[in-house]
């Protein structure tokens, strides 16, 4: 039986019934992404990722970040080349692979490094988290004081709840209430926001 929840306060949409957390890192380490695993990826041949357009905005060459998600890492390689300390957080075993050839470090959980840095970002990873709670509490122990986060999810007019309902992994659908609820829940202010869609 599926369950789908929402908040009236916030704009939060998800499902209350789900698989656990297990079954979900067992399921990007090795299944997302399946038909992908033998692909070849040139990173110096990808389009410029959103990422790398916001983080020369707010941090300058040299300041470190830290992609959660970073699925190939073509953000990563292209802030490497405009100077940036770069680091990775990728469950997709596949994937990770291709970061760690183009020399980028990289890491199935945040946790798996003993620093903290100036720029965490997540692009479209926030709604397939298992808890948005626990992610957000763990990014705000690995983020420098001052420090930026960048977080990009649909646009939940854009994915509207039957659009949520049909794609399992999508298990969360933000508002810009919701999701500022949550960041101040853990000391991230929400200074800045842009609506597509």
């Amino acid at each position: 039986v599926v369950v789908v929840s929402a908040c009236r306060g916030c704009g939060w949409l998800g499902y209350v019934t789900r698989p656990s957390e297990v079954w979900f890192d067992s399921f990007y380490a090795q299944d997302w992404d399946a038909e992908g695993q033998g692909v070849t990826v040139d990173l110096s041949k990808c389009d410029q990722h959103p990422i790398t357009k916001f983080v020369p905005q707010i941090a300058k060459p040299g300041a470190s970040v830290c992609d959660v998600g970073c699925g190939f890492g073509v953000a990563l390689w292209q802030l490497k080349q405009l100077g940036y300390e770069t680091y990775g957080v990728e469950k997709s075993s596949h994937r990770a692979a291709v970061v760690t050839q183009a020399g980028i470090p990289v890491s199935a959980y945040l946790r798996g490094y003993g620093f903290k840095f100036d720029v965490i970002t997540a692009h479209h990873v926030l709604e397939h988290a298992h808890d948005p709670n626990t992610f957000i509490a763990e990014i705000a122990k690995h983020q420098n004081e001052g420090g930026t986060l960048y977080l990009s999810v649909p646009n939940q007019r854009g994915e509207p709840a039957m659009g949520c309902l049909l794609f399992l992994p999508h298990l969360h659908s933000f508002s810009v209430n919701s999701l500022g609820k949550l960041a101040m829940r853990h000391g991230v202010w929400l200074i800045s926001w842009a609506k597509r869609g």
